[in-house]
């Protein structure tokens, strides 16, 4: 008997930026970092690319495990962190271990179809970018799935997704005829399983649960050794089929949740697993070539941290309470986005529909080169866009406002138990820049309405107040605070965030060119 283990990390943040201006402020509790990107990054996304095995040995733990890397965090290491970023990129160069993800990390069952389509394009297209090759694997936000959700990957090439034992209904040989109800979480998590759909087939691999805990909350790496034994326990005894294990977690787990969990990793895998003759292997190469035994039935709208489906992120399902706080402003939340969503979407299609030499939503698919590299933007122009609107700041804004309208549906805005966290806050700011956007493209205002929906809870005028408009940045103020850098530093070109800003003498003041990076729209201030 063959014995395997696929380890896998969910390597995500939050979008933090701020939608005004593109910069990553300082944020509370994230000392002695200025923010939480770069607290985590030194607990956990740098120890893990030169892991410590012994005094004189270190290994780049991305090369040993399979992952998947949220675009808000691999695009904010590739600005700041290129080196260690490259070090990711090189270790799947040599395992192929990297899936993708869903650009912006939505809960993919609860999108309407033209944001579900293009948040799995966008999020390929950023793969590929990154890592020069198509992804064979996609990680799905909270292993949030349907059936719809399976159609659209099948249909997009995606080869295999990692699901949990408690998010399959039923199981049979496949060309077998009976099916055998698992949905009380039996089904045995150490092979793969086939799944189909309208479409085609991908296959599933499901984790295993019990040492998925141990791994996220008891710290079972402290251990390598009796962490090894007990991975070689759940093989059972002596079988003649070739079995495969999966663990799955969140990758921060690895340092940042579980302190020096990196080194435990590494001598699991380099020391502890192969003496006892189990390997650690890649989704990919393991399904590559093989003939599956078994089909899954999956059950519709579930995920691994809701027990109610997917009702986290739209209602008071009780799952994220936090200290007490009820959950009831997650609805108008959720309603007050999905209406935003669609009403933008709707008008989008309509006004939009001109622009390209293609259909919308293929136009609008393949937005997502130029999101996750605003280089792409002129190669997009020539080869999507018609001759009167190419090269057009109409046309890019509007790639904005898509970008900005997908960002309000991320799902950790509704994820945890309070609506003054940032995360909702950080939803509901994106959102109302969306708003802002469609204005100035249609002169089309849906911010009263937007807010009254959001109103109907008790703490909505808070954080609109408090943690929405305050952090609005026009662009006077922007190229405001670059005089001041100016001022103390002769600085007189800089690229800040969004913004690319530059000094110009007009004496006896001074004037402010600064244009936008995304949407290349210029602005000129005289500042004193």
């Amino acid at each position: 008997m063959e014995r395997n283990v696929i380890i896998h990390g969910h390597f995500y943040q939050p979008p933090r930026k701020n939608p005004w201006s593109g910069l990553l402020g300082k944020q509370a509790g994230a000392s002695p970092a200025d923010n939480w990107n770069e607290r985590i990054l030194n607990e956990c996304y740098m120890p893990n690319t030169e892991a410590r095995i012994n005094e004189s040995e270190t290994a780049n733990n991305y090369e040993l495990i399979s992952f998947n890397m949220g675009p808000t965090l691999s695009g904010w290491m590739a600005e700041n962190y290129i080196d260690i970023y490259k070090k990711i990129i090189s270790a799947d160069n040599l395992s192929g271990g990297a899936a993708a993800l869903p650009y912006n990390h939505t809960i993919l069952p609860l999108d309407n179809e033209f944001i579900r389509k293009i948040q799995i394009s966008w999020g390929i297209q950023h793969f590929e970018l990154n890592y020069s090759r198509q992804p064979e694997g996609m990680w799905l936000p909270e292993c949030a799935v349907n059936y719809d959700v399976i159609d659209d990957l099948v249909k997009a090439g995606i080869k295999y997704i990692f699901l949990t034992p408690g998010q399959a209904e039923a199981i049979k040989r496949i060309n077998g005829y009976h099916w055998y109800d698992v949905s009380d979480g039996s089904i045995d998590v150490r092979r793969p399983y086939r799944l189909f759909s309208h479409s085609g087939y991908l296959d599933v691999f499901f984790s295993n649960q019990e040492l998925a805990v141990d791994f996220s909350f008891r710290k079972i790496l402290d251990n390598p050794a009796g962490a090894a034994e007990k991975i070689e326990k759940m093989f059972g005894h002596k079988h003649a089929e070739n079995l495969v294990l999966s663990i799955v977690t969140d990758g921060e787990t690895f340092g940042h949740h579980h302190k020096g969990a990196e080194i435990g990793l590494v001598k699991l895998i380099k020391e502890e697993l192969p003496a006892r003759g189990i390997k650690t292997v890649m989704p990919s190469d393991y399904i590559r070539g093989r003939k599956l035994e078994c089909e899954v039935k999956i059950k519709n709208n579930s995920s691994w941290s809701c027990v109610h489906g997917v009702k986290r992120w739209m209602e008071d399902c009780g799952c994220g309470t936090e200290d007490g706080s009820n959950l009831k402003w997650r609805k108008p939340l959720r309603e007050a986005i999905d209406w935003l969503g669609k009403t933008i979407i709707d008008i989008f299609v309509e006004k939009s529909a001109g622009f390209f030499n293609i259909p919308v939503l293929e136009a609008a698919s393949n937005f997502g080169r130029v999101i996750s590299n605003p280089s792409m933007l002129s190669d997009f122009h020539n080869k999507f866009v018609r001759d009167e609107f190419r090269n057009s700041i109409t046309v890019n804004k509007a790639i904005e406002l898509m970008h900005f309208t997908c960002y309000m549906f991320t799902s950790c805005g509704w994820f945890f138990g309070n609506l003054k966290r940032l995360e909702p806050a950080q939803n509901i700011s994106v959102a109302l820049r969306a708003i802002e956007i469609l204005k100035d493209l249609w002169g089309l205002d849906l911010e009263p309405e937007f807010y009254a929906k959001l109103n109907q809870h008790e703490d909505a005028k808070f954080v609109w107040d408090n943690m929405v408009i305050k952090r609005k940045k026009e662009p006077y103020a922007i190229a405001e605070e670059f005089m001041n850098i100016y001022k103390f530093t002769g600085i007189k070109c800089d690229h800040r965030g969004y913004w690319q800003m530059e000094i110009v003498d007009k004496n006896p003041s001074k004037k402010i060119k600064m244009q936008n990076s995304k949407t290349g729209e210029v602005f000129e201030f005289e500042i004193n």
